[in-house]
Order: structure tokens, then C-alpha cells, then sequence
């Protein structure tokens, strides 16, 4: 086989196009990270937002939010367009104008979709995406404190009851679990000078807030499913059945995961703040 020498004339496309790729590649690729969080908006939407090099056009490809909203809780990415658009009349902050998965832009003469608000910290972005997904999750475990209860005083087995508030304790344990990896990835980048001082403060604070709530729910959950676990233990062995369930059974937990979520929204609130005022 004879293998025909190309010359210099013949490689000059194919050098060209080699070249174009590397420089899209290094340089124009690292352009298309920004991401901007919405506030004022359904939730807590996040958009990877695609930076145009064709004058300061901010073009939306995608969007990322709390699958919970759907079907699960876990970030998925849904399809979005339109634009990350500056100040204008009927809007005094930057914000979205287009479409987010089949949701219309509700305001187009306003904020469009919500006030867009840029996030460059790696560790911000960790945590949006991690509380909203929280927020989410907890309301499902309230969904299962009142359905557990619900069925449990329209005569349901108290087996069934107590199985409900075991997955409650084991919802709790995880996010729980989320929020403690939230707290040390805040104070490791403090140590790595990623993150002020005054923030990283700041953000321990409400990471904090929320622990305290989580776990002041978790051990109520805890001793009413022990105090259930007696009642069927009689109800078994004696077949005495209790006279009837203390309505606190669900509002003493609840209140306390309202609180958490409470502390998860400000959470968010304060990441858009202090986003606001570096700016």
C-alpha cells in the first residue's frame, strides 16, 4: 500500500479546523458556565445559562430544578430558552425572559420568569442545588406524617402507622446527612479562601438553623413512634386497642420541619444577597 504524502497546501483545512476546535475547546467553552439562580419565581430554579460570543447576549440553552416538583427528589436537567436580559422598564434587576420546560414566561413587559441573580462560587452552587431539592423532600415527609396519621385515626392498623413513621425518621436522617456535607463543604472552602470569612459565618448560621430543627423533629418522631411501638405491643398481647391518638402525634413534627424548610428558603435568600452585594 502506498501511503500518498500530503502537502502543506492540502493540510492547511485540516489544520484550520484542528486549531478552531482547540481554541472553542479551551477558551470559548469555559464562557458557556455561567449560572444564574431566579428568585421571585416558582421555587428555586437554577439555569445554565450559555454566554454568546456575539456581543453580551446571555442565551439560556437549559435549566436545572428539583425533580421532586415532577417526580423525584434530585436535580434534572429540563430544556429552557430565551435570555438573561439586563434591566429594563417593568424590571429593575436582571431577569429571565423565555420559557422553562412547557412554562411560559408569566411576565414579558416585567421580571419575565423571576429576577436572575449570577452564582461563580462552586460551593453556592452546591448548595442551592442541594436545599432545593430539601425543600422539596420535606414536604413529602410531611405528606407521610399527615397520610400515616390520617389513616391511623380512621381505624387503620397501627403497624402500618408505625412503618409510616419510620420512613419519616429515616427522611430526616438523610437530609440530615445532606446538611452536615453542606456545612463542611462551606468551612472547606473558607479554608481555601473560596469563601469570606463573613459568609462562610453567615452560611453556617442558617445551615445551622436548619440541623437544629431537623433533629428537634427527629426526636419527636422518634418517641411517638416508641410510644405507637407500646400501643401495638398491647393491642398484640392484650388486645387492648388506645382510647385514641393525641393530635400532636403530627403537629409537634411538622412544626418543627416548617421550621427547617424556613431556615433552607433563607438559606437561599442569603446566597442571592450576598450575590447581590459582590456585584
Amino acid at each position: 500500500m502506498i501511503i500518498k504524502k500530503l502537502t502543506v497546501k492540502q493540510l492547511k483545512p485540516v489544520l484550520i479546523l484542528f486549531i478552531t476546535f482547540c481554541f472553542h475547546f479551551i477558551f470559548i467553552q469555559e464562557t458557556y458556565a455561567d449560572l444564574y439562580v431566579l428568585i421571585d419565581t416558582i421555587e428555586f430554579i437554577d439555569l445554565r445559562v450559555l454566554v454568546t460570543t456575539e456581543g453580551n447576549t446571555r442565551t439560556v440553552v437549559s435549566a436545572s430544578l428539583p425533580a421532586s416538583l415532577v417526580e423525584e427528589h434530585r436535580i434534572i436537567t429540563v430544556p429552557a430558552s430565551g435570555k438573561i436580559a439586563d434591566p429594563e422598564q417593568g424590571c429593575s434587576a436582571l431577569h429571565f425572559h423565555g420559557v422553562i420546560s412547557d412554562i411560559n414566561d408569566p411576565s414579558p413587559t416585567m421580571c419575565g420568569q423571576g429576577k436572575a441573580i449570577r452564582i461563580d462560587s462552586e460551593v453556592k452552587r452546591k448548595i442551592i442545588n442541594d436545599i432545593s431539592v430539601l425543600i422539596e423532600a420535606e414536604k413529602s415527609t410531611v405528606g407521610k406524617l399527615d397520610s400515616g396519621f390520617g389513616a391511623l385515626i380512621m381505624g387503620g392498623a397501627l403497624s402500618d402507622y408505625v412503618s409510616s413513621l419510620m420512613d419519616v425518621e429515616n427522611d430526616i436522617n438523610n437530609h440530615l446527612e445532606i446538611l452536615d456535607n453542606l456545612g463542611a463543604a462551606v468551612q472547606e472552602a473558607e479554608a481555601d479562601d473560596e469563601l469570606k470569612g463573613s459568609e462562610a459565618t453567615a452560611l453556617l448560621q442558617k445551615i445551622t438553623c436548619a440541623v437544629k430543627s431537623d433533629r428537634n423533629a427527629q426526636k419527636i418522631v422518634n418517641k411517638v413512634r416508641e410510644a405507637r411501638e407500646e400501643d401495638e405491643k398491647l393491642l398484640v398481647e392484650k388486645g387492648i386497642r388506645p382510647a385514641g391518638f393525641v393530635r400532636t402525634d403530627r403537629s409537634r413534627p411538622v412544626r418543627k420541619i416548617e421550621a427547617a424548610n424556613r431556615c433552607k428558603k433563607a438559606l437561599i435568600e442569603l446566597i442571592a444577597e450576598q450575590e447581590i452585594k459582590d456585584d
